[in-house]
């Protein structure tokens, strides 16, 4: 069985600033999946490769743009969150 390599889903980011975040930084831009794959677990081979073209964090979220990020949060068996880590400068 192949393991999975990309889970997609599509969140709406916030465009408010925030003293955390550098709305300059710039993000790498990723093709945008077909609309049925969203939400799914993506083999391998059908990963959203980089267009090529990189935009400041303002923009990409603005605009929507796909580009990557991880979000890992531990959770315990009652729902409350143990830990969130985020970048250092973060």
């Amino acid at each position: 069985r192949a393991k999975p390599s990309s889970i997609i889903s599509k969140k709406k980011a916030s465009t408010s600033a925030s003293d955390a975040q550098d709305l300059g930084e710039l993000f790498d831009i990723y093709e945008t999946p077909p609309p049925d794959l969203v939400g799914t677990v993506l083999p391998e081979d059908m990963i959203p490769k980089r267009t090529g073209t990189t935009k400041p964090r303002g923009q990409v979220h603005r605009d929507g743009d796909w580009h990557r990020a991880v979000h890992v949060w531990f959770v315990d068996k009652d729902g409350d969150i143990l830990l969130q880590k985020r970048s250092a400068g973060k």
